[in-house]
């Protein structure tokens, strides 16, 4: 289990990243700050191709559509680098994207003994830096590794949806919660925000 109750009433806040805790998607910023000018040239390319081969083919869904364009832009990639970037990230450019209403929510929550969870679909090489700043746990999608090196597809399904509830029910024992709480911003989230007693749409 990722989340252990604390003593006393016990509340779990369940929150959605992007969109929620950000203002907007961190995926392209993140590529925009890690990737090199002309891999992001590349890059874009390869992604619209891959794409374009997807919806041609009818065989398009978001979780494809992540992968194409994390492999156009990160495929091969040293994870070390990647995180490494990530961190940076985190520290550079995500600052000014969060939503400081929610944020200081969290906060508040976090301080009064609730147990604070990021569910993404973000990859955790730079959600992870800023979900241990604050002391929450996370549950999101990951990238697989193979010797060290990214291969542009996904460890596991992507986070997002009804995966974002398995995931969730598989690392967590609801029952020990008396109140749960959940936080999103768009379709994405609506099986997350059934499983709480408290659902807020951002």
């Amino acid at each position: 289990m990722i989340v252990q109750s604390k003593p006393g009433r016990k509340t779990l806040v369940l929150t959605d990243f992007d969109g929620t805790i950000t203002r907007g998607d961190t995926l392209s910023r993140y590529l925009l700050f890690a990737v090199p000018v002309h891999r992001l040239i590349a890059g874009l390319a390869a992604s619209v191709f891959r794409i374009s081969v997807m919806l041609l083919r009818r065989r398009y869904t978001t979780e494809n559509a992540k992968e194409a364009v994390l492999a156009s832009f990160l495929k091969g990639e040293a994870e070390r680098l990647l995180r490494m970037k990530g961190e940076q990230f985190c520290r550079k450019k995500l600052p000014g994207m969060l939503r400081d209403s929610v944020c200081s929510k969290l906060k508040t929550l976090h301080d009064n003994g609730a147990s604070v969870v990021i569910v993404t679909a973000s990859p955790d090489i730079w959600v992870l830096p800023y979900a241990q700043s604050e002391g929450y746990a996370l549950i999101s999608t990951r990238l697989q590794f193979l010797e060290g090196r990214f291969t542009g597809r996904l460890a596991a399904p992507n986070c997002r949806g009804q995966e974002k509830a398995n995931r969730i029910v598989t690392s967590i024992l609801l029952e020990e919660f008396d109140h749960i709480i959940a936080i999103g911003n768009s379709e994405g989230d609506r099986e997350m925000l059934a499983l709480a007693h408290e659902a807020i749409m951002v």
